[in-house]
């Protein structure tokens, strides 16, 4: 019986960073079903008590796992060539790399004020929240990229172990 496959280097490196992805896919992808089931599309502000906490958090959450995908050790060479995919795309990592990832400070704005009566600072920060369409579309995309990672890894396993098997290890 054998226990484990022996790849090359480079396919083992190849097919480890593929299986990542999926995971970082169904990852995001339940964040995003799950917004969307609750009903928290929309402003966050809009919401009350705990409600808006778990929206943050969750769409937080979402914004991070799609962001892992991105890493150039997880995944390389894949590109959104739809306009609409790619803005979504954008966003997400934008929302990534200037609010979830690191406060950047030109996302965020701070305004000394002062009366006779009190002082106080006006504080204004992105609010994190994405559309009914845009959860709609992002999975949608999500769905479409975990095809074709999956095309990849079998066309990887099917060197190793033929495509019988190979199709029976995608299948777990």
């Amino acid at each position: 019986m054998k226990l484990k496959i022996k790849m090359k280097a480079t396919d083992a490196v190849d097919y480890q960073r593929l299986y990542v992805a999926v995971v970082d896919i169904g990852t995001a992808r339940s964040y995003a079903q799950y917004l969307l089931k609750k009903g928290w599309h929309g402003w966050p502000v809009l919401r009350r008590g705990s409600v808006r906490v778990q929206q943050g958090a969750f769409t937080e959450a979402l914004i991070i796992a799609y962001g892992r995908l991105w890493s150039p050790e997880v995944l390389k060479g894949f590109v959104w060539s739809d306009v609409d995919d790619i803005s979504l795309h954008d966003c997400m990592l934008r929302l990534r790399n200037k609010v979830v990832g690191h406060s950047v400070p030109i996302s965020y704005t701070v305004k000394p004020w002062v009366s006779d009566e009190f002082s106080t600072h006006i504080f204004g920060q992105p609010h994190l929240h994405f559309t009914r369409v845009e959860l709609k579309r992002l999975d949608d995309m999500l769905v479409r990229f975990i095809t074709e990672i999956q095309d990849h890894r079998l066309a990887l396993l099917t060197t190793y172990v033929g495509p019988e098997k190979a199709k029976k290890m995608l299948a777990t």
